[in-house]
């Protein structure tokens, strides 16, 4: 917005002798850098493969364990109605 007051307004010169900002993305410095980078992302996708999978089983076996108490409520719902009928 024009004329609206934001950090960089205050007259100081914040960006580094190259003219970039700083807190911009930089490039890896070396193949040090550039492995632990990618250890790191590694270790995070794995993660979230982790709980991806345990969050997709918690729901599986809940679903089953609440089909499988529905359906044994309801068999014997069934076979006392049907009881009570016949007598």
């Amino acid at each position: 917005m024009p004329g609206a007051k934001t950090n960089d307004d205050d007259g100081e010169d914040i960006s580094s002798s190259d003219g970039t900002h700083p807190t911009s993305p930089r490039e890896p410095e070396g193949p040090d850098e550039v492995q632990e980078i990618r250890k790191h992302t590694q270790r995070a996708t794995n993660r979230v493969k982790y709980w991806r999978a345990l969050t997709t089983f918690a729901l599986i076996a809940t679903g089953i364990s609440v089909t499988a108490a529905t359906y044994t409520l309801l068999l014997k719902q069934e076979d006392e109605n049907f009881r009570i009928s016949v007598s």
